[in-house]
């Protein structure tokens, strides 16, 4: 029993000096204070927001949601056999990916040896 309660004060004391050296309190007291000051209506799913929100803004990486949906729109694409219909896929996944409401591609015709544009406003 004494070795065992050494073992779990040496652990408490290891997350505790985790806590202060991550700042893990501040951090989630910032936090709750967003999520008051906002009061959304569904409290989880403001918080999944802000988290995805700080990593992204943390890091140039893509999150697993919108790796998911990358790889999606790539197999819509991919199924394409023709070409403008290719280029018009490419153009609705990309709206649909940036939630954005224009999109220009450019593709390069090589018969012509220049760029042609795909809008999407033009389609």
């Amino acid at each position: 029993p004494a070795a065992m309660s050494v073992q779990v004060e040496a652990e408490r004391q290891a997350l505790d000096k985790y806590l202060q050296e991550n700042q893990v309190e501040a951090t989630v007291q910032e936090v709750i204070q967003k999520l008051l000051a906002a009061k959304p209506d569904n409290p989880r799913e403001w918080l999944l927001g802000k988290l995805e929100e700080e990593l992204s803004n943390d890091s140039n990486d893509l999150s697993e949601t919108d790796l998911h949906r990358l790889f999606a729109s790539t197999r819509k694409i991919a199924s394409e056999i023709v070409p403008q219909d290719a280029i018009n896929s490419v153009i609705r996944e990309t709206i649909f990916l940036l939630h954005c409401d224009r999109v220009s591609l450019f593709v390069l015709d090589k018969k012509m040896n220049m760029l042609r544009l795909y809008a999407s406003n033009l389609v």
